[in-house]
């Protein structure tokens, strides 16, 4: 965000954005200090003998984190909905179906999982379908 109401004396004026290093940052008085790690920014800060809890992530959220990668969750709704589409022009009920509803449940499970989407978006949308059916 640039607030033109903010002059820095010596480095710039209101008409210039600023951009610093770190070093340049503690030199203008503009950081407090530079640290490198974890157990450092805690001393810096003055927190003595600290309890450091590494939490990792497991394979669910590995997996929950792939399918919403931009590239797969445009992969999967795509490929939902050309297997819902297919299913619909052809007679009967097959791979293409189970395929398009498999896609669509992870598109949109990986999104309530994220809480990107909620069940009435979802609603929503396949109500916005049955007027097509």
């Amino acid at each position: 965000m640039v607030d033109e109401r903010i002059v820095i004396p010596g480095l710039v004026d209101s008409t210039q954005l600023l951009s610093l290093d770190d070093r340049e940052a503690v030199q203008y008085k503009i950081a407090d200090t530079v640290v490198n790690s974890v157990k450092e920014a805690l001393a810096a800060f003055g927190f003595k003998d600290p309890v450091i809890i590494v939490i990792k992530s497991n394979w669910a959220e590995e997996f929950v984190k792939f399918l919403s990668h931009p590239i797969i969750s445009s992969l999967l709704i795509m490929l939902g909905l050309a297997g819902i589409y297919t299913e619909i022009k052809t007679p009967g009920f097959g791979v293409p179906g189970i395929l398009g509803i498999t896609f669509l449940a992870l598109f949109f499970g990986s999104s309530l999982i994220l809480d990107l989407a909620t069940w009435f978006e979802i609603l929503l949308l396949f109500l916005d379908w049955g007027r097509f059916w």
